[in-house]
C-alpha cells in the first residue's frame, strides 16, 4: 500500500491507511450519492467533504493534488455560503 499511497503519512502503519481509507471512501461515496440522487447535503461539512477527497488524492499523487486545488471551485462556494443566522 506504500507503494500505491507514497505520500501517505509516514507515522501511520498499513493497517491504519487501510482503515482511514476505507473511512473516508466511505463517506465520500455517501456525498456523491447524496449528490446523484438529489438528496440535500446542506448541513454536511462541505469544506471536511472536500479536505477528505483532497488529502486521499494528495496520498496518491502530489502533482495531481495540486492540480484538483487550482480547478476546483468548492471553496469559494463554501465561502459564500449565507449563514444560518
Amino acid at each position: 500500500i506504500k507503494a500505491i499511497l507514497p505520500y501517505s503519512p509516514e507515522t501511520m502503519t498499513v493497517r491504519e491507511i487501510r482503515a482511514c481509507m476505507h473511512d473516508n471512501i466511505r463517506d465520500i461515496r455517501e456525498l456523491r450519492n447524496r449528490i446523484a440522487h438529489h438528496e440535500p447535503i446542506f448541513l454536511r461539512n462541505i469544506q471536511k467533504d472536500y479536505d477528505t477527497i483532497r488529502q486521499l488524492v494528495f496520498w496518491r499523487n502530489k502533482v495531481t493534488s495540486n492540480w484538483m486545488d487550482s480547478l476546483q471551485t468548492v471553496t469559494k462556494l463554501i465561502e459564500e455560503k449565507p449563514s444560518s443566522q
